[in-house]
């Protein structure tokens, strides 16, 4: 018989995505205003071109992502003995064994595991997980996470 397991998901924050989409629309804006510029200076129209391109996407990116986290969220489950994560089909089991501290980032509003060992790539292969693991650090990421699931997480892993 399993014991109960203890569900999180990633939690959006409507402001910092407010805030995420009205600075990506700032810089976007600046590559939109950079794509007009050749038409003033028409020997510079092929950087002015490129800087936009740029411009545009760094602007776009940050909020691209977010929202992408909102229609796919991360969903932690913890159990006595292991932590699973599943973002769409992809998922990954931890065991306690193998987490050596588990943190909280208040700015970025993230999770981050310390593995003790180096995850194989067998796991990374699947998609989401291979952009939160940092094999120098041996960290896993999980961004938007709610300080409640860090402290439930904390304890649980602590028993």
């Amino acid at each position: 018989m399993e014991s109960s397991a203890l569900f999180f998901h990633t939690s959006i924050d409507s402001t910092q995505k407010k805030k995420r989409l009205l600075t990506g629309t700032f810089v976007a804006s600046i590559g939109a205003l950079c794509l007009l510029l050749p038409v003033i200076y028409p020997s510079l129209s092929l950087a002015l071109f490129i800087a936009g391109i740029a411009f545009i996407a760094t602007g776009l990116i940050p909020y691209k992502k977010i929202t992408r986290l909102e229609n796919f969220p991360i969903t932690l489950r913890c159990t006595a003995d292991s932590i699973s994560l599943r973002q769409g089909a992809s998922s990954l089991v931890i065991r306690y064994a193998h987490i050596t501290g588990i943190f909280y980032d208040i700015k970025k509003r993230s999770l981050i595991l310390e593995l003790r060992y180096i995850l194989t790539p067998e796991p990374l292969k699947n998609a989401p997980w291979k952009r939160y693991y940092s094999l120098k650090t041996l960290r896993l990421t999980l961004p938007q996470f709610t300080k409640e699931a860090f402290e439930a997480l904390k304890e649980i892993s602590s028993n």
